[in-house]
Order: C-alpha cells, then sequence, then structure tokens
C-alpha cells in the first residue's frame, strides 16, 4: 500500500475509535514521526521487527490508552470546548430546551411548560411528542460530550431536569467563562 493510499485510509476511519498502526520500511526520525501522526498514525513499526516487538508495543499502546480514558473521566470541569460541542451537536430547539432546563437548575419542567416556553402555543400531541424527541437527542449528546449517561432525568408524569453531576459541569464551566 503506497503513503498516499494509507493516509486515504486511514482519514475514512479516523471518525472511529480505531487505532490504526503502519508498517514502514525503516527507522522512523523525529521528522517522519511528525509526519505520520499529521497523517493520523497512532503508532507504527518496520519490516524488521518480531511479533513479541509487535505485542509489546500493541500492549504499551492499550496501556496509554487506558490511562488516557482514566484522566478524561476523571477531569470534573469541562473544557469551555467540551459545552461549546455539545451547543453545536444541538439543534436551536434544542438548545434552547437545555437552556430552560439549565435555568430551572435542579427543579423539573413540565412537558407542558416547555412546550409553552419554547414554542409560545398551548401544548398539543405533535409538540409534546416533539419535546420527548429533543430530550432523547439532547441526552444523547450529553452523553457523547460529557460521558454522562442521563443528562436530563425524566421524572414519570412530572418532566425533566437536569442530572445533578451535569448541572455541576454546567455550573463550573459558566464559572470557567
Amino acid at each position: 500500500m503506497s503513503d498516499l493510499e494509507a493516509s486515504e485510509l486511514v482519514k475514512s476511519v479516523a471518525s472511529k475509535r480505531t487505532a490504526v498502526f503502519r508498517i514502514v520500511d525503516t527507522s522512523v526520525d523525529e521528522q517522519k514521526a511528525e509526519i505520520l501522526k499529521n497523517e493520523g498514525f497512532q503508532e507504527w513499526i518496520t519490516k524488521n521487527e518480531s511479533f513479541n516487538e509487535l505485542r509489546e508495543l500493541l500492549f504499551i499502546y492499550s496501556a496509554k490508552q487506558i490511562n488516557q480514558e482514566k484522566e478524561n473521566k476523571e477531569n470534573k470541569s469541562p473544557s469551555i470546548s467540551s459545552w461549546k460541542l455539545l451547543k453545536i451537536k444541538l439543534s436551536p430547539v434544542e438548545e434552547r430546551i437545555l437552556d430552560v432546563l439549565i435555568e430551572a437548575k435542579a427543579a423539573t419542567v413540565s412537558r407542558e411548560d416547555l412546550v409553552k416556553i419554547i414554542w409560545r402555543e398551548d401544548p398539543n400531541n405533535s409538540n409534546l411528542s416533539q419535546v420527548s424527541y429533543r430530550i432523547k437527542r439532547i441526552k444523547h449528546s450529553i452523553e457523547e460530550v460529557f460521558d454522562i449517561p442521563d443528562g436530563v432525568v425524566t421524572d414519570w408524569r412530572k418532566g425533566y431536569r437536569l442530572n445533578d453531576e451535569f448541572y455541576q459541569k454546567i455550573y463550573e464551566s459558566y464559572e470557567l467563562a
């Protein structure tokens, strides 16, 4: 596989959580290492390396990934970029719903109240259903960005409120801003 083909392949899987290693002909100097990393390769090995060396490289890479995930989960306050990423993922309506829930703090907001605030009309089956759908998308986006399942809690027959952990992260991000 040519360098160009390998680079294109890496770009096509870059959004997935996939580690891509490159087999190279000769040892890699700092300049070549920088090029490989910029192309999306996590590690590389030479053709001369043994299976034992490959196994050790995979073990070390795996240990680095585990440590990185632990560090990310231990970081309690979101970065401003995480907050911006969440806002980018949300539609304008979803962003307004989230803003209403943030303003409510830990209080539960009914679907009917959300409809009145967001659409400024009396609730009907269509917009009540829209609220449920939008909440589901907001929950998914929060989990994707902040790794918090159920960032929005459903209080059965009452409405929705922010999960305490997620609210705390948002509060801290406002403090950072």
